[in-house]
């Protein structure tokens, strides 16, 4: 199977960056990493690492404000890197991800869609705050009957304590096409 890297960028403050290796169905095995008060470039350094050892299909970064320094370092380092914007257009069919005639407002909504029918036969590590995390997520329909999830900011004033970092370097993981690498 495919094996595609989740890259949630934070930089500094509350929030932590995450590296989330997800292998086909298998989002276990391979435990995620979680790093708080990296630069952008300190953290382009732990994905080129990370790439280097687990030989990723897709890297696929949160390209959104500071993540936009982490996609031009890979680059710099020669790694293709898909350029994740969640409030971008959803571009990814339905029938790759499971989740056919959903249609989302954004790439975010996408993205968490695909998740969403991935965890019916997926694995993840048995932790508790994850679980607390999925089932945190609050979606509505929009006047053109699109999937538009709570945002991020409204979500963790209803949970303060909310660590929605791990959980959107999960969902990228699904922010971009995969096929097996035949270099690897």
């Amino acid at each position: 199977d495919p094996l595609a890297l989740g890259v949630d960028v934070a930089r500094f403050g509350m929030n932590n960056s995450v590296i989330w290796p997800r292998k086909g169905r298998d989002a276990r095995s391979i435990q995620r990493q979680v790093f708080n008060g990296l630069s952008t470039v300190d953290l382009a350094t732990k994905v080129f690492e990370a790439n280097s050892l687990y030989r990723a299909d897709g890297i696929m970064v949160d390209g959104g404000g500071v993540g936009g320094g982490v996609v031009d370092n890979l680059r710099h380092m020669h790694l293709f890197c898909f350029d994740v914007q969640f409030g971008g257009k959803p571009d990814l069919g339905g029938a790759v991800t499971g989740n056919q005639g959903e249609k989302y407002a954004n790439k975010r909504a996408e993205m968490y869609g695909a998740a969403r029918a991935w965890i019916k036969t997926g694995a993840l590590p048995n932790d508790p705050e994850i679980k607390k995390q999925l089932l945190a997520i609050k979606y509505t329909f929009n006047k053109q009957d699109q999937i538009q999830l709570m945002s991020k900011e409204d979500l963790l004033d209803e949970n303060p304590d909310l660590d929605l970092d791990t959980l959107d370097a999960l969902c990228l993981t699904f922010g971009g096409p995969l096929h097996r690498n035949a270099n690897a």
